[in-house]
């Protein structure tokens, strides 16, 4: 059979229940407004009540200031809602917040430590390395200072200056060993230079002789006889030799200069 209970029974059991959730000690008691403060109140009036603001979110036509014992919502610089918090309760959320904040550093300082043993456990290790002791001294100084950035209280500026110092030393090296190859190129240019002086010097003559040949083949040929080009087939000239002048002819057919054969003129008498 189902009854239902009289709405006086069933108010004062949401009211009991009520009392004892707000006796629970996790369950924070909602205090009530301050004396002034009410619903519409303006945000003047509740900074006058609450004093200055801890801090202000304006969002859109709201603004959420938070007290130091209260948070309050306006709605176009009317007060639409808010929670106030009693002494206590805002003193264990000051120890609360402390406590979080001495736990984070404990945090960052045991993750610091563990860095610092970690970054150390590698300097040692590549202080031992003759892999690393043999590399550039470029690649070590990258090293330092990148073991440097990841673990900035480890010290290592002994390892950092030697780095620099090697790597100083090192680049001197390179310029010389730079200047010392430039120089044997130098001169290797000047030694294939001087040979090819010496070649023009060679060729230079050659072109003297052979002119001086040459002029004198145009000397001894223009003691040879001289082409009469009205004679056809055979060519006809005079040869200067050291008998006098004398006539001589070229066979086109042995390719042969011969001496003229000189025929008898033929002498007409008319009488």
């Amino acid at each position: 059979m189902n009854t239902i209970a009289p709405l006086s029974v069933v108010f004062l059991f949401s009211t009991l229940l009520n009392i004892t959730y707000a006796n629970e000690p996790g369950i924070p008691k909602e205090m009530p407004y301050p004396e002034g403060i009410v619903l519409g109140s303006t945000e003047a009036a509740v900074t006058a009540i609450l004093g200055e603001p801890e801090s202000i979110i304006e969002l859109g036509t709201q603004k959420t200031i938070q007290y130091r014992l209260g948070e309050v919502v306006f709605e176009k610089d009317r007060l639409i809602r808010a929670k106030f918090v009693s002494e206590e309760e805002r003193a264990r959320a000051e120890a609360d917040k402390q406590a979080f904040h001495q736990e984070a550093i404990a945090r960052k300082e045991k993750l610091r430590a563990e860095n610092l043993e970690h970054a150390t456990k590698i300097r040692d290790q590549k202080l031992q390395d003759p892999d690393f002791l043999l590399d550039t001294p470029e690649n070590q100084l990258r090293f330092w200072k990148n073991l440097k950035r990841q673990c900035p209280d480890l010290d290592l500026s002994l390892q950092i200056q030697e780095a620099v110092q090697n790597l100083k030393e090192f680049q001197k090296l390179k310029i010389a060993h730079r200047i010392r190859m430039l120089e044997n190129k130098a001169a290797e240019l000047e030694a294939k230079a001087n040979e090819a002086e010496k070649k023009a010097l060679a060729a230079e003559k050659k072109v003297i002789q052979a002119e001086a040949r040459l002029e004198r083949i145009k000397r001894e040929t223009s003691r040879f006889p001289i082409i009469n080009p009205v004679v056809y087939p055979r060519s006809t000239g005079i040869y200067f030799g050291p008998n006098g002048r004398q006539v001589i002819t070229y066979d086109p057919v042995s390719a042969i200069w011969r001496p003229a054969q000189i025929r008898p003129t033929l002498q007409i008498n008319i009488r």
